[in-house]
């Protein structure tokens, strides 16, 4: 049982990252020069504004995959989770599904891919800083993830 979901998570896992790559090389997301700035003018260290944009995209990308990632996660503890609330009816496994079920709406919120099918084309990051969050909660997840599934 336990390596039919383990198996079932890594081609789950595969083929999100399949589609996060594909997406990522598709998407049609704007580079446009800020308001107020003309197409010679530069910004401090001689960057011209659409490389500064196209560097923020790899981010932008890198964090799409980073939030799909904890979907998968997320969506493999709710099953989990409503198995253990099957087997045994307690209120600290309904809380647990609760819980899941919120960090899934905060993970499909955050996706860039989400923002970007809400009507927000530009997108700007905070470099790394907009990354580590999710890579920490990703980190986190699987951590949860390997837990429950020893026990």
């Amino acid at each position: 049982m336990k390596t039919k979901l383990v198996t079932g998570l890594m081609v789950l896992a595969m083929v999100v990252v399949a589609i996060g790559v594909v997406s990522a090389q598709l998407s049609n997301f704007e580079m446009q020069s800020p308001q107020g700035m003309q197409e010679g003018t530069q910004f401090r260290g001689g960057m011209q504004p659409l490389e500064d944009v196209r560097q923020n995209m790899l981010l932008v990308n890198i964090k799409a995959l980073i939030t799909f990632g904890n979907l998968i996660l997320l969506f493999c503890l709710l099953f989990i989770y409503a198995k253990n609330y099957g087997q045994i009816k307690s209120q600290f496994a309904m809380g647990l599904i609760a819980f899941i079920v919120l960090l899934i709406m905060q993970a499909l919120t955050s996706n860039p891919f989400f923002h970007y099918t809400c009507g927000y084309r530009r997108m700007y990051t905070l470099g790394l800083f907009g990354i580590l969050p999710d890579l920490f909660e990703f980190v986190a997840l699987s951590i949860l993830l390997y837990i429950s599934l020893k026990s």
